[in-house]
């Protein structure tokens, strides 16, 4: 088991807290904390239990993480994760205190055998941010492809959600930085909307060391 993200434990596990509360940046990447398949997205309780927007992984032993007040997630019902790999990201979905941005958190929770457990029995929290892939872009900064190049490499898991991008200018296809892949380390994950995707895709940007021709960073 590893850290769904880093950031600071801002509440621990107690009898009536049965999870942990890690707080980071709003949109900070969540990580599946073991290999599973996902078995619940989407929204989960109501009133002061109001979970948010929820993933949960498990496995048919009763193991599970629930990952919950997420802003968004990037995973389906069904699908197979490794450990390690971005699922979603943090928000302040459901009933937070404080409302709004000033509650964005991850309300973490572990199941072993059916039962809720302390994850801190098994794992600690880093308190930096995740370390940057050897000469990958940094996390929030901008990548574009520049002016006429062609590039085919935008996935989405193992799906192409843009296809063949033919730009005819380098300010329509600008990507905001998301993560990265963690099955390949040559893949960072962006913001795709601009080049017909559906917002979140993965993109090739550097092969064996050296930076792909047509990517640079802004």
């Amino acid at each position: 088991m590893t850290s769904p993200t880093w950031g600071r434990v801002s509440r621990g596990y107690s009898w009536y807290h049965t999870a942990v509360d890690i707080v980071n940046a709003y949109r900070t990447p969540i990580k599946a904390p073991e290999a599973g398949k996902v078995t619940f997205v989407g929204q989960m309780g109501s009133g002061t239990s109001n979970a948010g927007l929820v993933v949960q992984i498990g496995d048919p032993n009763g193991n599970a993480h629930r990952l919950c007040h997420l802003d968004s997630f990037i995973v389906k019902t069904g699908q197979s994760v490794t450990q390690g790999q971005i699922v979603g990201y943090m928000g302040y979905t459901g009933f937070t205190i404080p409302k709004g941005i000033g509650g964005t958190h991850l309300h973490w929770i572990v199941f072993r055998g059916g039962k809720r457990v302390n994850p801190l029995n098994y794992v600690s929290i880093p308190t930096g941010p995740d370390p940057i892939p050897s000469k990958m872009p940094a996390v929030g900064s901008v990548v574009v492809l520049s002016k006429g190049v062609n590039r085919g490499t935008f996935k989405a898991g193992t799906t192409i959600v843009a296809g063949t991008i033919k730009p005819t200018d380098n300010t329509t296809f600008r990507y905001t930085v998301r993560g990265y892949d963690p099955r390949y380390p040559n893949r960072i994950l962006i913001n795709s909307a601009s080049a017909g995707g559906n917002g979140v895709a993965l993109a090739l940007y550097y092969t064996s060391g050296a930076k792909i021709d047509g990517w640079r960073t802004i």
